[in-house]
């Protein structure tokens, strides 16, 4: 038996840290159906994506555009709508973003 101690850090609103889990998830359900004896533990903590982001929310869509310029931001949203529906998850790029440190 092995025992995997996984230390996660990540953001509750990043889009990249969710399909991380997911993948993470698939991996490890994939590692028991052939080791069903191994252990899994994993540690979450905290990453503050963007710590300056504003403590009242915005919207999402003229944030990202006033960051990255819009171009940037549609192809930024594109490429991680594709990835996301290769895990499963549709997101959704509008509605609201702030500063994440109470959800964490």
């Amino acid at each position: 038996m092995t025992k995997f101690e996984i230390n996660i850090v990540s953001d509750t609103v990043c889009p990249w840290c969710y399909v991380g889990k997911k993948r993470l998830e698939r991996a490890i359900a994939q590692r028991q159906s052939t080791h069903p004896e191994d252990a899994f533990s994993t540690t979450w903590s905290p990453f503050y994506l963007n710590p300056d982001a504003p403590t009242t929310a915005v919207d999402k869509r003229a944030y990202y555009a006033s960051k990255y310029g819009a171009a940037r931001a549609k192809m930024m949203h594109a490429h991680m709508a594709a990835l996301g529906q290769k895990e499963g998850i549709e997101f959704s790029f509008g509605g609201r973003i702030g500063n994440t440190r109470a959800s964490h």
